[in-house]
């Protein structure tokens, strides 16, 4: 135990004093005067149960840490290949997502060349409508041609 130092003035020195408890002083008064003689504890060697239970631990914890490093590993390789599996299925899925967007491509190609094409067509028919009604004004022009030279239209 260290010793509690307290300071304080003295009114009737003029000292500070350092009070120590009671104990210490009776333990340093023992050591000074060397009345105690300590040997150097002899070496035994002794089973007990605190000895036992602590190499009993450890070879516990030992098995624990190779089940455990053994799970550890299994589960690894588990992992793997489940990894690898998971790897084919992404790939797969890869392939045919490409597959679909080449389908996709090809797609809007055809649906641009039919809508293209209705295009044309509706230029093709104004075409031919155009042409129908200059025929008719054709015909007219020549019935009413045949009517005043007095020819008979042929059907």
């Amino acid at each position: 135990m260290l010793p509690v130092l307290l300071w304080h003035r003295d009114f009737t020195r003029s000292t500070n004093a350092v009070y120590f408890p009671t104990n210490f002083r009776r333990r340093a008064s023992k050591l000074a005067g060397h009345d105690m003689q300590v040997s150097a504890p002899k070496f035994r060697w002794e089973w007990n149960v605190n000895t036992v239970a602590v190499l009993v631990g450890f070879a516990a914890g030992f098995v624990a840490w190779g089940y455990t490093l053994a799970e550890i590993q299994a589960g690894r390789s588990l992992n793997s290949l489940n990894i690898e599996k998971l790897e084919n299925r992404i790939v797969s899925l890869e392939t045919n997502a490409r597959r679909l967007d080449n389908h996709e491509l090809r797609i809007n190609g055809v649906e641009k060349q039919s809508s293209d094409a209705s295009v044309a067509l509706r230029a093709v028919e104004a075409s031919i409508n155009s042409l129908a009604s200059d025929m008719r004004l054709t015909r007219e022009i020549l019935e009413r041609l045949e009517k005043a030279q007095g020819v008979r239209p042929v059907n």
